[in-house]
């Protein structure tokens, strides 16, 4: 590790989406030290791709200096884009599936991801039983409770 990056703030983030029949919610908690500020936001119609994807972006946007990032998500694809780095390849494609005239889905999330990442050190990981995680855990029932706000009273999934 750098000295640069050495001397950084370490912030670790929390982020969940999830979309009850249509409606989307996204939760997110932000540790810094002994500091958590959490956040939750109703997205209207919504699919569960897109709220977990904007859970990270709203996230990055709170965050006003550069810092080594531990970014914990709910959904597994993010992790894996994050920590394999696949946006520098489908940007280097004009974000273009690779082998085809497809746009990348999600594409302008993507963007926005990128340029929220160039000052900061980001390493992903996936919480896949958000139970086994107790912070991960009230980040997932944020964004349920978040998506419900939008009118939505049964569970669906997450």
């Amino acid at each position: 590790m750098s000295r640069a990056t050495s001397a950084m703030k370490k912030i670790t983030i929390y982020a969940a989406g999830v979309c009850l029949h249509g409606q989307g919610g996204v939760g997110g908690i932000m540790v810094y030290g002994e500091h958590q500020r959490m956040f939750g936001l109703s997205l209207g119609e919504e699919t569960y791709a897109r709220a977990s994807l904007l859970a990270v972006l709203i996230a990055l946007r709170r965050v006003k200096e550069p810092c080594r990032i531990e970014l914990r998500v709910s959904n597994e694809f993010i992790a894996r884009a994050i920590r394999h780095q696949w946006y520098a390849t489908w940007e280097g494609n004009h974000w273009l599936c690779k082998d085809s005239d497809r746009r990348v889905a999600n594409a302008d999330l993507w963007q926005e991801y990128v340029s929220l990442c160039l000052s900061h050190k980001i390493s992903a990981k996936y919480v896949g039983d958000p139970r086994a995680d107790e912070t991960m855990r009230k980040c997932v029932d944020i964004a349920v409770d978040s998506a419900r706000c939008y009118g939505v009273g049964e569970e669906g999934r997450v």
